[in-house]
């Protein structure tokens, strides 16, 4: 822990960021706080960091609007969206709330936007400094349950089931046996303003 409270303190300091920084390294700090405020040892630096990072997140979180779409690339969008998920997830856990923000403008539907920046064969449009292959679904089973959207675990299943993408430990904690089906319902064309695209 120690570790993590100088990192906060250093050249790894991110509270000022508006990008996929804030939330990669925020997660960070925010899951290992939340994992250790348990014991009373660590409970009030725990709150400290808790406290700055939270917050602090929040200038990153724009990034979404207005339609989903993210300006780094899809590549930076699963990099971002997986972290920033796993901090929405540990604190409904811990906290029982994510303090609103799984509401953000955009962020439901940026998954929506991963959908649609990829191909028939799931491989992404690399623009920006996106790499090329194809784009990381793998917390769409986290996000079906977070915003109570089957369509999501649809296309996951789809992208397992008949396309031959391995499984993920997101995929095994968090899939749901009860959401069978491989056909999904995703919109056949999309106009992002935010990158200014349509595809």
């Amino acid at each position: 822990f120690s570790v993590s409270l100088r990192a906060s303190q250093s050249g790894w300091r991110t509270l000022n960021r508006d990008n996929n920084w804030q939330t990669v390294c925020g997660a960070g700090m925010i899951v290992s706080a939340l994992a250790l405020a348990e014991y009373d040892d660590y409970r009030e630096n725990c709150l400290y960091v808790i406290n700055k990072y939270i917050g602090s997140v929040e200038k990153c979180l724009l990034q979404y609007a207005p339609d989903g779409s993210y300006p780094e690339s899809p590549g930076y969008w699963a990099y971002g969206t997986n972290t920033l998920m796993n901090t929405l997830v540990a604190m409904e856990n811990c906290l029982g709330t994510s303090y609103g923000y799984k509401d953000i403008v955009g962020f439901y539907e940026s998954y929506y936007y991963a959908a649609g920046i990829a191909d028939s064969d799931y491989k992404m449009w690399n623009y920006h400094d996106s790499a090329q292959g194809k784009i990381d679904t793998s917390y769409f089973y986290v996000a079906a349950k977070v915003f109570d959207d089957d369509n999501l675990a649809k296309y996951r299943n789809n992208m397992i089931f008949n396309r031959g993408v391995s499984m993920t430990l997101m995929d095994v904690l968090f899939y749901d046996s009860s959401i069978v089906s491989t056909d999904f319902d995703m919109p056949l064309d999309a106009n992002y303003r935010g990158i200014y695209t349509a595809t």
